[in-house]
């Protein structure tokens, strides 16, 4: 299942609408997601909603690291709602981008992941969504917004980078509940390094408190730590 592949210009891909005038307008891509979704979309939503089902009635509202322009973190919550599970999600991000490389990270276009706060605020308004929360903040200040009683049942990281990463695994370990998830967005992919790292490091210490379950790792999500105990 390769519909679409990551480096391939969507210029071209969306060529074929061209080739035979068919109405390419911002309505009709919205309407017809169907037929120009590629299969990293389609892998992320499918698995996402599959999780959500999975942790409908575990005990913990829902928290994602690295929201930048809000994509998953309103998915999840329209899946939530048409699921009828009734909880807070929160998105923790600085909105500036990747910063603070380390020797585990290869480094990139730091700007390319500057995220849009007001894009995501206006969308939470527009689809009048209850119970979403952004917190703008660096994620090593989490435990200045949450107690170690807060609980969460999905956890997801895409934070990229090995130092926020296993600085924040440190710090949420007393967060999760049992059979919550902490899910990694690219924990197993060579272009992100640190997050694998990080992930490698935290599970060899809490072995015996997690599984770990490993996804396709050609698609994102690509990795779950499941809190066993």
């Amino acid at each position: 299942m390769n519909f679409f592949k990551i480096n391939q210009k969507r210029k071209g891909y969306l060529s074929i609408f061209k080739k035979t005038r068919i109405n390419t307008s911002k309505s009709f891509l919205v309407s017809n997601f169907g037929l120009t979704i590629g299969s990293q979309n389609l892998f992320k939503f499918l698995t996402t909603y599959e999780i959500l089902k999975q942790l409908k009635n575990t005990k913990g509202d829902i928290i994602e690291f690295g929201v930048w322009n809000g994509n998953n973190i309103i998915l999840i919550k329209k899946m939530i709602d048409y699921l009828k599970i009734d909880k807070k999600i929160f998105g923790f991000d600085w909105f500036e981008g990747l910063k603070n490389f380390s020797k585990y990270d290869k480094k990139i276009n730091k700007k390319k992941y500057i995220g849009n706060k007001k894009i995501i605020m206006n969308l939470i308004k527009f689809f009048k969504l209850k119970k979403i929360f952004l917190i703008q903040d660096d994620v090593k200040n989490f435990n200045s917004h949450f107690d170690k009683k807060k609980k969460f049942c999905l956890i997801y990281m895409d934070l990229d980078l090995y130092q926020p990463t296993i600085n924040l695994l440190k710090d949420i370990d007393k967060n999760i509940s049992k059979n919550g998830m902490i899910v990694f967005d690219q924990a197993n992919k060579k272009e992100w390094p640190g997050e694998k790292k990080a992930l490698n490091e935290f599970y060899k210490l809490h072995k015996n408190k997690y599984k770990l379950i490993k996804l396709n790792a050609k698609f994102s999500p690509d990795t779950i730590l499941k809190r066993i105990r």
